[in-house]
């Protein structure tokens, strides 16, 4: 019987730490919009290892040509520059727009007789699970113009583990046309991590891509890529401490703000205030705030108040910026990381006091010397108490001696 005990005590105790270690997978990767800022005009030209290209024409051809290897015999009016993304997840889709500069595809154009004109071109994002074993993105979502049909198709592939072949196609998610946006300045992305297995933490990166003819019929194929996007995206929590419920009119307080950051780099938090000036004046020192790896940066936050007529609104809000993975090949930092910006505010409402009165000032003061005097008579009555107990004791003992 005792063994049975014991054993059902450590099952229940094995439990409970299971239950403490195991995080919640359902929600873990939710978060609201962020958003990314690429850098701009940051686009590269594509150089072919074989010094040759062979892009698919409208006429369903293959066009092999010489690859361009100089940037300056490359011109076009738009190039395929990433501006930004903006992204955000309920914890099982994740939803990405990229912003980009518009590859507006010539529908009509043959592959063999018009220059610089975008004749192919399109947009990816690949997705990069961390494994002990992986030096790459795991899989690619694809949005490319397909010639031919003279539309967009995307595809979902697993990346070949080996050098060269062919990806491992998932298949088509819903209808391409829907992806883009009309003008081109945007493109979305959708995907359910349970179509994939995605683990809570894995990264996103983004490129988009365009190739035409040049005067001299070579192709020019231009790329921009962003860094690598951690999702879900770091924490930062912004918090006030020692904040009073009331204070009153013409006082001044001073309370510490906090920003505490679980991201692996050195970030900046930008403080910002909106309040209604005619009940208090208010003031945020230092406005900028470094905040070390895992940890917190503090400022300050003044508060005067000037009428209380009205309660005090206050919404604190911080923008704080954070460099995203850089870019990597074979181990080689190929790009700078660029920056990311995720939001957070706190709203309270600030009771504000009418000034004392001379009334008050005389009542505060009795009442003040009230205390004090009430002090000082009990002191006096103890120590004359204890005076009057210190005669009394020789008659006792003389009397004792009487008898």
């Amino acid at each position: 019987m005792m063994r049975f005990i014991i054993l059902i005590a450590l099952m229940t105790n094995t439990l409970i730490i299971y239950s403490i270690i195991v995080p919640n997978v359902s929600g873990a990767s939710s978060f609201v919009n962020q958003q990314y800022v690429d850098q701009t005009n940051d686009w590269e030209l594509i150089k072919s290892r074989t010094g040759t290209f062979s892009i698919l024409g409208p006429d369903g051809k293959v066009t092999k040509l010489p690859s361009e290897i100089n940037k300056e015999k490359c011109v076009i009016n738009e190039y395929p520059d990433i501006k930004g993304v903006s992204y955000n997840s309920d914890g099982e889709t994740i939803y990405a727009t990229l912003w980009v500069n518009p590859i507006v595809i010539d529908q009509n154009a043959s592959s063999g007789g018009v220059q610089n004109k975008w004749i192919s071109g399109g947009y990816q994002m690949p997705i990069d699970i961390p494994s002990v074993y992986d030096y790459g993105t795991d899989y690619v979502y694809r949005l490319e113009w397909k010639p031919q049909n003279q539309t967009w198709s995307n595809t979902l592939e697993e990346r070949n583990i080996g050098i060269g072949g062919k990806n491992k196609i998932h298949g088509p998610i819903g209808d391409a046309e829907d992806f883009i946006s009309n003008d081109g300045n945007y493109v979305t992305f959708s995907i359910n991590r349970s179509m994939l297995s995605l683990p809570d933490r894995f990264k996103i990166i983004f490129s988009t891509w365009g190739a035409f003819q040049n005067d001299e019929r070579h192709w020019c194929v231009f790329t921009d890529t962003t860094s690598f996007i951690d999702i879900p995206p770091p924490l930062f929590n912004l918090s006030i401490s020692d904040l009073p419920s009331y204070i009153r009119k013409g006082e001044t307080v001073i309370v510490p703000i906090h920003i505490s950051s679980d991201s692996g780099s050195n970030s900046l938090a930008r403080l910002k205030a909106v309040y209604n000036n005619n009940s208090i004046a208010l003031s945020i020192i230092p406005e900028k705030v470094n905040i070390p790896p895992y940890s917190v940066g503090d400022s300050l936050l003044e508060i005067k108040a000037l009428d209380n007529r009205y309660p005090a609104q206050v919404k604190v809000n911080t923008s704080v910026s954070f460099p995203s993975s850089p870019k990597l090949q074979s181990g080689a930092i190929i790009s700078t990381p660029s920056i990311n910006n995720i939001s957070d505010e706190v709203r309270f409402t600030l009771g504000i006091l009418p000034e004392l009165g001379l009334f008050d000032y005389v009542n505060n003061t009795l009442s003040t010397w009230g205390a004090a005097a009430s002090q000082a008579i009990a002191l006096v009555v103890a120590l004359g108490g204890a005076k009057l107990r210190g005669q009394d004791e020789p008659k006792d003992k003389e009397n004792n001696n009487q008898t």
